[in-house]
Parts: structure tokens; C-alpha cells; sequence
């Protein structure tokens, strides 16, 4: 479905802008949506230089018209043009978590403004993926140089530093060998 074909059934709603060009405002959103999945609503507002209840209007007709769609992500409400829906897949995670996580997996202690760079998903969003998959367990945050980095966690990494730790623990007397050996038994029926 290209652009033109989602703007055909719509009202022509335009401006001119300070060069004296004529702009098709429902082109200009569909266009800045499919480019920048996930935007906010807010984001989108002060990137085009919409008025809120133009861009309020505009979002409400596209969602209605089954053009576009919006999934509350954190505090923020995000939208996407119907080719590119955030849709949630198997594993729990959305098609934007998925791109997030396989651009994690592929540039190991990456930052979150060149994961933005990289994935070209509005920062607010890729902020609330991360918190999203820090908390699911699917990468860890860590601080190198004062720096905060991403990197993506295998299960079977994870295992590793689970297991690690509890021999630590071991050593230096702080769980005795008989919760140890339950513990490894709980981590191996749930990894």
C-alpha cells in the first residue's frame, strides 16, 4: 500500500508554508508516521508544527478510517501506519521491541541514542522499550565510563551469571551447599 493510496479517500486539508508551498497536512502525517514508527503524539506535533487539535483531527480520522493505529506504550500514546502496526508477537514482544532487541543483539554495549540512530524509532519510544525489556529480562543495562549501555542477554548467558553468582555466594559462606544444590535445580527447571 504506498502513500497515496492511504491519502486517496481523504479530505484534502492544506496550508501554505513560509515558502509559499502548498502542504497537504493528512500526506504530511501519514508521511512522518510511516518514517517515525512509533512516534508520540507530542513528537509528531513538534515536528511538523501542527496545532494539537489539527493533529488531533487528523489522527482520530486516520484511526477510524483503519489508516493508522495507536498502542498506549508506557504514559504515551504511539502511532503507526497500518503497514508497520505494533502489533504483539509470540515471546511477548512487540515488532518495535523485536527491532530494538535484534539491533541490541547485533551491536553488543550499544547507547540508547545510537540504538534511536540505528532502529529510527522515536527516542521516547526506544527509552520505554528498554525499560520494557530490562524488566523482562531480554537485555541488561549497564554503565561503562559513566556511560549507560544496552546488551542483549541469551538465556543460556543468563543461566551463566545466575549460576556464577550463586557459586560466589557459595564461597564466600553465604547460602550453605544444600540451598545452593536447590537453587541449581530451580534454575535448571526454569531455564
Amino acid at each position: 500500500m504506498n502513500l497515496k493510496s492511504l491519502t486517496d479517500h481523504q479530505p484534502t486539508v492544506s496550508y501554505r508554508n513560509p515558502v509559499g508551498e502548498t502542504v497537504d497536512i493528512s500526506s504530511q502525517i501519514l508521511r512522518y508516521v510511516s518514517r517515525h514508527p512509533g512516534s508520540s503524539f507530542s513528537e509528531i506535533m513538534d515536528s511538523l508544527g501542527l496545532s494539537e487539535s489539527t493533529l488531533r483531527y487528523h489522527l482520530e480520522r486516520f484511526e477510524r478510517k483503519g489508516v493508522m493505529v495507536s498502542r498506549k506504550i508506557g504514559v504515551k500514546r504511539c502511532y503507526f501506519t497500518v503497514s508497520d502496526p505494533e502489533e504483539v508477537v509470540p515471546y511477548g514482544l512487540s515488532v518495535l521491541q523485536r527491532r530494538v532487541l535484534k539491533c541490541i543483539n547485533y551491536n553488543p554495549r550499544i547507547s540508547r541514542k545510537d540504538i534511536v540512530r540505528r532502529t529510527n524509532i522515536a527516542s521516547s519510544s526506544v527509552a520505554e522499550i528498554l525499560t520494557s525489556l530490562v524488566k523482562k529480562g531480554k537485555i541488561v543495562k549497564i554503565r561503562v565510563d559513566g556511560r549507560i549501555l544496552y546488551e542483549y542477554v541469551s538465556r543460556k548467558q543468563l543461566k551463566e551469571r545466575v549460576f556464577k553468582l550463586l557459586v560466589i555466594r557459595l564461597v564466600n559462606g553465604e547460602i550453605d551447599e544444600h540451598v545452593f544444590n536447590e537453587l541449581v535445580e530451580e534454575l535448571d527447571r526454569k531455564m
